[in-house]
């Protein structure tokens, strides 16, 4: 056997059908580049870990439920972790933080205040990391007791903004959200762990902080298992539970896994495995078209193989032609598909950087050995998928069985039954993703058609978290007293401002960032029930209702008078009124609220519970529209007036004419003079991009499924017209004589057509019957929202999928007719 010589000969049968060459190329290309894509995406999220420096395994802890439906997770107290470090034997030092982000402020050099990603770390927690600073010093014990002077650690890029990267920043004052703190280190560029963090300050006082939550990392100890941590780690639970059992109350174990793993959530997971999955079926499209393409090949060697059969050929040889010949497909499509991978990874990470904010400085999506290595085994792997059964093929069938078959003039069109359930299996798998597609763009479009009854491009908002620089310590009302006065400054500052029609606060945006709370009317049983009855609550100023034209149907909005020493009141949307009151007058009755605003309320107001409140008005819904399965109660919702319950978590919003983006600097510059210490924690931008926003990131999904859907149904399709052309090409001399004998061009044309149609028949019953299963599964995940999607996405993606097999099918049908009947029958 000479390889050489069989290069040879399959790079004249790549020549001599240069069309067909190229096309299976590209096919595969396709295929290997979508699932190059997907693997990188999942390598670069799933399987990726930040560097420890001998290269031991990060592990995360956390509480676990397994008594609970969604087996929830919580994080550690202070007391708990110090249990832990107390008992455990198999993991190394047990290293704790807590995360927020954390207004930064340095006065007198100009800056902007910024909010920086910041941990709360107690001692160790930088030597567990195997990680000196570049000067300085790390927080140690002292720095974490109570009465120690506030210190924090900075980043290098920090250093470099704040300090122009001098030495003398040690010893600097730095404020984090009001507070001043001493800076005592930089550390080295590139390190940002636990969390794309920015700033590190000592945790103090971490024993005793009842209110406050840690995350614990460890790694285990050389020649310990993680199996033993667990063990270990159970019984220390058990303790805890025994001794603590109604603080503890729910928990049940605690979960040791991977610290990248700890940060995956479900949604990303889910868009990851569906991704995955998709790219799998492209490929898998795309191997059974190459092994058509291969099948017809074989067929159309029928002569040669009979000759070298009969010259004694070994079926071996014959074997390793053809997979010799799906391995070159197999490389052109790898370099094919490295190109697409390139052009995909730059504008899947770019528009994942944009979108997602902060993502761990660990993740990537670049192009490594791991990316080389999967390339390899995915050519590999097309290569025996696609040419094993063409080449089982070549080498069985006995000589006079080819040589019967090669007489024929009236068998069925198609190549053989295997030929048939790859044609098949293509056509079903583009079916599935063109349903898929067209269900994720009918619900993103459902998503996107909110009904407002406002102008969102006339809004803008910022969200602001007002810092300490607000707070008297213990005394609340001193505390919200401040806080009020700079509501009422900031606003009546920005309603001079020229050409703006309103200025409002709320704690969130109705119809954007909805937050559901318990409540109670009063002399209601079956809100009085424990968790039955559910509103969104929204604290906001009077100008919240001019901001979205709201003005009441029924009593009066919200007066000066309603302050917090005065009776406690509240106005109600519709919704409210028809979900809660069977749509009669609320008037005069009162509610109460569980925890209304941020999650904060508790501290800011000492009651989580507002008092009775009587409902002085009622005014439109300004939310979306009800959803398809949607009731009154789903956008219910419960106004509070601002001066007597403070929201600290707020959202500013301003209303004009024209391109409000204008307002941008003027409110940047004004509410940073009156509060030069707090940052916001969301970009300035308009409602309508806030709304939009929050459906960007499931649109990717739609966009990713459309793109693989087009693509899927283009191999398809190339792979149903490639495949019928290469057998009407085989089949050239029976429609010749055919003709010859007085077969109309329609008869003839019918044939090549009806052969193909009983077989999109059946692909396209497969595959809606899968592609209904999946869309089941969408509409899961959207919390069950039953949108009207099916009958839509159905239809027209089987249309699809016909409109382009009937073109296949069509082009080669004609040529099948054009045949000259003397040309055919001088064949040999």
């Amino acid at each position: 056997m000479n390889i050489f010589r069989d290069i040879k000969f399959i790079a004249r049968l790549f020549i001599k059908y240069p069309g067909s060459s190229l096309l299976g190329i590209g096919v595969l290309g396709l295929g290997l580049g979508l699932s190059i894509t997907a693997f990188s995406l999942v390598n670069g999220i799933v399987w990726s870990s930040p560097a420890v420096e001998d290269g031991r395994r990060l592990l995360h802890l956390q509480w676990i439920s397994d008594q609970s439906s969604d087996n929830f997770k919580s994080s550690f107290r202070g007391a708990e972790v110090k249990a832990i470090q107390q008992q455990v034997q198999h993991l190394d030092t047990i290293a704790f933080y807590n995360l927020r982000m954390i207004a930064t402020y340095r006065p007198r050099i100009g800056m902007p205040t910024l909010r920086y990603g910041a941990a709360g770390v107690g001692p160790g927690f930088f030597q567990l990391l195997q990680v000196r600073p570049l000067l300085g010093r790390v927080p140690v014990e002292k720095d974490m007791l109570i009465e120690s002077d506030r210190v924090v650690v900075i980043s290098y890029e920090l250093w470099q903004t704040y300090f122009a990267g001098l030495p003398n920043a040690i010893g600097k004052s730095l404020e984090l959200n009001g507070w001043p703190h001493t800076v005592i280190g930089v550390m080295p560029a590139g390190f940002h762990l636990p969390s794309n963090n920015q700033l590190w300050f000592a945790a103090r006082g971490w024993v005793d902080a009842r209110g406050r939550i840690f995350e614990i990392i460890s790694t285990l100890k050389p020649g310990r298992t993680e199996m033993q941590a667990r063990l270990e780690l159970s019984q220390i639970a058990n303790r805890l539970v025994q001794d603590q059992p109604e603080s503890l109350k729910g928990r049940s174990r605690i979960l040791v896994m991977p610290f990248n793993a700890s940060l995956l959530t479900a949604g990303l997971k889910t868009t990851l495995l569906f991704l995955s999955t998709i790219a799998l079926l492209v490929f898998v499209i795309a191997c059974a078209n190459i092994s058509s393409l291969l099948m017809t090949r074989v067929s159309l060697r029928q002569q040669e193989l009979v000759i070298r059969k009969t010259l004694g050929a070994d079926c071996k040889h014959i074997v390793m032609q053809v997979m010799l010949e799906a391995l070159l497909f197999a490389l052109g499509g790898l370099i094919l598909g490295f190109q697409l991978y390139v052009l995909a990874a730059e504008s899947i990470w770019g528009w994942m950087q944009n979108n997602f904010g902060s993502i761990p400085h660990w993740w990537h999506m670049q192009v490594d050995w791991v990316v080389y290595s999967f390339g390899g085994l995915a050519v590999l792997l097309s290569t025996l998928v696609s040419s094993l059964i063409p080449a089982l093929r070549a080498a069985s069938k006995p000589a006079d069985s080819i040589l019967k078959d090669n007489s024929r003039t009236g068998s069925g069109l198609f190549v053989g039954r295997v030929t048939k359930v790859l044609v098949a299996i293509q056509i079903m798998c583009a079916t599935v993703l063109s349903v898929m597609a067209l269900t994720t763009i009918l619900v993103t479009h459902y998503l996107r058609d909110r009904g407002l009854p406002y102008n969102p491009e006339q809004i803008l908002t910022v969200r602001y978290h007002l810092s300490s620089s607000f707070s008297f310590g213990s005394d609340f009302k001193e505390t919200n007293k401040a806080i009020i006065q700079f509501y009422n400054q900031l606003m009546t500052s920005l309603q001079e401002l020229p050409n703006i029609d309103s200025v409002g606060i709320a704690s969130n945006i109705s119809g954007v960032r909805r937050q559901t709370r318990r409540f109670e009317i009063a002399g209601d049983k079956t809100t009085q029930q424990e968790n039955t009855a559910y509103t969104g609550a929204n604290i906001v100023s009077n100008g919240y209702f001019s901001v979205f034209d709201m003005q009441p149907l029924q009593g009066r909005l919200f007066l000066p008078t309603d302050t917090v020493s005065a009776e406690k009141i509240a106005v109600v949307n519709e919704h409210f009124v028809n979900a809660f009151l069977g749509g009669s007058s609320p008037l005069g009755r009162r509610v109460r609220v569980e925890r209304p605003g941020a999650v904060n309320e508790i501290t800011n107001n000492r009651s989580p519970v507002t008092d009775w409140m009587t409902i002085v008005g009622v005014v439109p819904n300004i939310q979306r529209r009800l959803w398809p399965g949607e009731s009154s109660k789903d956008l219910a919702a419960i106004y509070i007036p601002v001066q007597q319950r403070v929201a600290r978590i707020v959202s500013v919003l301003l209303k004009s004419r024209g391109d409000v983006t204008r307002w941008i600097e003027p409110m940047r510059r004004m509410i940073h003079k009156q509060a030069p210490s707090i940052a916001p924690v969301s970009n300035f931008e308009t409602v309508s991009r806030v709304l939009n926003g929050e459906i960007d990131r499931q649109s990717i999904l739609t966009h990713v499924v459309v793109v693989f859907a087009c693509i899927a149904l283009f191999i398809a399709t190339a792979g149903l017209y490639g495949l019928i052309s290469f057998t009407v090409l085989l089949r050239r001399r029976e429609f010749g004589i055919r003709l010859a004998l007085g077969a109309g061009g329609v008869q003839v044309f019918i044939l090549v057509f009806t052969r193909a149609l009983w077989l999109l028949s059946l692909s396209l019953a497969l595959g809606l019957g899968i592609a209904f299963s999946i869309n089941n599964t969408i509409k899961q995940s959207l919390g069950g929202i039953n949108f009207p999607v099916e009958v839509p996405s159905n239809v027209i993606g089987i249309s699809l999928v016909v409109v382009a097999s009937v073109i296949a099918v069509i082009i080669p049908a004609i040529q099948a007719i054009q045949v000259p009947p003397n040309e055919a029958l001088r064949m040999d």
